[in-house]
């Protein structure tokens, strides 16, 4: 029985130090996830706007019987322990700077510090917390490490991202930003003609291709703002879109059409504040009706009382 009992003793020995290399995990990034084995999972598809999203396990990668719905088990976010089935998910890792494109899809933990979301402090804090996916609309604001991702400041430290996705989005460009935070490179537009008067909301977008003989003038744009039934971060094709730029005195004649912030100061319309509040903000467009004000600091559109440094004309 001795050689029996000492195999034991020997079996015994070696087989904690075998069971430890198979139970270490896999790295977990600065963010306190797992890039190799976490994905971010959701009931529905990402269409523009914001998309709540939870980290999660996979359990069962999908198959053609499935439908290509794969089972995960939810790590968090108010959910941990349920299992969900799902085609909506994301392996991701911590976004580089090549990765900062407008209109890329990322992914960011729901806290926040000073106002901007923020990355997760723990790995608890990662697991745990809630999440929510978005479209990059400005990076204007990276020498502060900030981006909006839909309508929320984001530091550029709490982004992830899934690898690939569309390779022609605008490439990022040193910000042009005028007295009104307007980029030069951004248009304003909407799905229907402008034929005077009070016109209704224009949308901020950047063209991604511009018109052809082949798309009856239409230009393909990405949404920055809502525009109609375009979320932000959502491509659609217009024939109405304007470049504009701020107003000068020798712009301002009875008729002109201008655009004007949804904001008002004791009761006249203003100038956005900052980029935030100009991609954040509404803007309609209408026509100059009367300049009688112009002495006091205030011009009539349509209706409105709007300061004359916060118009903009549409530029020929």
């Amino acid at each position: 029985m001795a050689p029996r009992i000492g195999i034991a003793v020997m079996l015994l020995v070696l087989a904690p130090s075998v069971v430890f290399a198979q139970a270490r995990p896999s790295p977990l990034d600065a963010h306190g996830v797992n890039p190799d084995s976490e994905y971010f999972v959701a009931e529905q598809a990402f269409e523009g706007g914001y998309l709540n999203v939870s980290l999660a396990r996979m359990v069962r990668p999908g198959t053609r019987a499935t439908g290509n719905e794969a089972e995960f088990m939810v790590l968090g976010g108010g959910r941990g322990g349920q299992l969900l089935r799902t085609r909506y998910y994301w392996r991701t890792r911590i976004a580089r700077p090549e990765d900062l494109q407008l209109g890329r899809v990322a992914f960011c933990l729901d806290a926040q510090a000073n106002n901007v979301y923020r990355a997760p402090q723990s790995r608890a804090e990662a697991t745990a917390g809630s999440w929510f996916a978005g479209a990059i609309v400005d990076l204007s604001n990276l020498d502060d490490d900030q981006v909006i991702l839909d309508a929320f400041r984001a530091s550029r430290s709490c982004l992830r991202v899934a690898d690939g996705g569309p390779s022609d989005l605008p490439r990022p460009t040193p910000p042009a930003l005028d007295t009104h935070f307007v980029d030069s490179a951004d248009f304003f537009v909407r799905m229907e003609d402008y034929e005077g008067g009070y016109g209704g909301q224009v949308s901020l977008a950047r063209m991604v291709r511009g018109p052809t003989s082949a798309s009856n003038g239409e230009a393909e744009f990405l949404a920055l703002q809502q525009a109609g039934s375009h979320q932000r971060g959502q491509r659609f094709w217009t024939r109405h879109y304007w470049r504009t730029r701020a107003a000068t005195p020798q712009d301002l004649r009875d008729g002109t059409a201008v655009v004007v912030l949804d904001a008002q100061d004791q009761g006249m319309y203003r100038a956005p504040h900052d980029r935030f509040e100009a991609l954040t903000g509404s803007w309609w467009i209408g026509a100059i009706t009367d300049l009688a004000g112009m002495f006091r600091g205030e011009v009539q559109v349509g209706d409105f009382r709007v300061r004359p440094d916060a118009l903009r004309v549409i530029v020929r």
